[in-house]
């Protein structure tokens, strides 16, 4: 499911993972696109405690 955030609105991503209530123990998180964002995600997902997070940068 695409996750879209822009100016650092980190609470957006963190309600929506509230929201979910996903099993940590049994999720991966794919994050992929411009690199400072899958970099400050990737950081925010694991300050989050979610261990498992697979990230591809990219410029276009």
């Amino acid at each position: 499911m695409p996750v879209r955030f822009s100016d650092g609105l980190e609470k957006d991503v963190v309600s929506w993972l509230d929201k979910l209530q996903l099993p940590s123990h049994d999720t991966t998180f794919y994050v992929a696109g411009y690199i400072p964002m899958v970099v400050q995600t990737r950081k925010l997902l694991s300050q989050l405690g979610w261990k498992q997070v697979k990230a591809a940068g990219f410029w276009k």
